[in-house]
C-alpha cells in the first residue's frame, strides 16, 4: 500500500470533529509523510482535548453562577446577562 492510500485510510477514519484538520492536510500543496502526519495527528488531538477541556469548566462556571444567582433570565428565550 502506497503512503498516499495509508494517509487517505487515516484521514477517512478520523472523528468529524477533525474535518478541519484533514482539510487542511488534503489541501497541502506539499506531500506529507506518514511521520509528519502522525506528528500532526498528535498536536491536533492535544489542542481538540484543551479545548473540550476548557468548555467543559466555562460551562461548570455558568452552570454555578446560576446556582449562586449571579445571572438572571432577560427578554426572551434563555439569555442570560452577568448582574
Amino acid at each position: 500500500m502506497s503512503d498516499r492510500e495509508m494517509k487517505t485510510i487515516v484521514l477517512n477514519a478520523l472523528p468529524e470533529d477533525w474535518g478541519n484538520f484533514t482539510s487542511s492536510i488534503y489541501a497541502k500543496e506539499e506531500a506529507t509523510t506518514l511521520s509528519e502526519m502522525w506528528s500532526l495527528c498528535r498536536i491536533e488531538e492535544t489542542k481538540l482535548k484543551e479545548k473540550e477541556y476548557k468548555g467543559s469548566k466555562e460551562q461548570s462556571f455558568t452552570t454555578m453562577a446560576k446556582r449562586k444567582g449571579k445571572f438572571r433570565k432577560c427578554g426572551v428565550g434563555m439569555q442570560w446577562n452577568a448582574i
